[in-house]
C-alpha cells in the first residue's frame, strides 16, 4: 500500500490530535503564515498545546518563524526535507473534503449529494459554496459544525440547500443555474452526480 497510501489511519497513529490539527493548517496552506492566536482560533486547540507544538515544529525546522511587529508569524518551511511528504499526507488525509465530510457526520442520514464548488476552490480569498441535497431541518443541525469546519481551514462558506424532490425537479427542467454548478470544477464529498453533457471531472476527493 505504501506510506502515503495508508491515509488517515497512519496520520492518526503517527501524530497526536493537537499536532495533526496544527500540521494540517500549516501544510494545508503552505503559502500562508499564521500568528499564534490565529492558530489557536483556527485549529480549536488550547493555547498551551498550540504554543508547545509551534515551539517543537519550528525547533526541528518544519516551520519558519518571522517577527512582524509584536507578533511571531509561523509558516510551513519548504526547505525542510519532510515538506513534500507532509504536504501530500495532509492533502490526502485532512484536506478540505475531509474537514467538511467530518461536519456532515452530524446528519443521521447521508445526504443524496454534497459537493464544494465555486471560485473559492482555486482562490483562497473567495468564499466556498457547499451544495447539499437533503431533507428539511438539516440547516439548523449542520450550521454549527459547518461553521467550525470553515474556521478550521480559514475560509468563509455559503450553504445551498435543496430538498431531493426539488433537486430532481430542477434536473428534469435542465435548470441553467443548477447545471452550471454541476458542470463547474467541484470537490465531491458525498453522493452521486447525474450525467450532464458538460460535466467536468472532479478536481479531487
Amino acid at each position: 500500500m505504501g506510506f502515503l497510501g495508508q491515509g488517515k489511519d497512519l496520520w492518526r497513529a503517527l501524530f497526536t490530535r493537537s499536532r495533526r490539527r496544527v500540521l494540517s493548517l500549516f501544510f494545508g496552506f503552505p503559502e500562508r503564515s499564521f500568528y499564534a492566536n490565529e492558530v489557536v482560533r483556527l485549529v480549536t486547540v488550547g493555547t498551551g498545546a498550540v504554543q508547545r507544538e509551534l515551539a517543537r515544529l519550528s525547533a526541528v525546522g518544519l516551520l519558519t518563524v518571522e517577527r512582524r511587529g509584536n507578533q511571531l508569524h509561523y509558516q510551513a518551511n519548504p526547505a525542510s526535507p519532510f515538506y513534500e511528504e507532509l504536504r501530500r499526507m495532509v492533502v490526502k488525509s485532512f484536506g478540505r473534503h475531509a474537514v467538511f465530510r467530518e461536519a456532515l457526520r452530524e446528519l443521521s442520514e447521508e445526504p443524496e449529494l454534497a459537493l464544494l464548488y465555486g471560485p473559492g476552490l482555486e482562490n483562497t480569498e473567495a468564499r466556498l459554496k457547499l451544495l447539499l441535497v437533503s431533507e428539511s431541518g438539516v440547516r439548523e443541525r449542520l450550521q454549527p459544525a459547518l461553521k467550525q469546519a470553515a474556521n478550521r481551514i480559514g475560509r468563509e462558506l455559503d450553504l445551498v440547500l435543496l430538498r431531493p424532490a426539488r433537486y430532481q425537479q430542477l434536473l428534469a427542467a435542465e435548470d441553467k443555474e443548477l447545471l452550471a454548478v454541476l458542470s463547474s470544477p467541484y470537490l465531491q464529498l458525498l453522493g452521486q452526480l447525474p450525467e450532464t453533457p458538460d460535466s467536468r471531472t472532479a478536481i479531487g476527493k
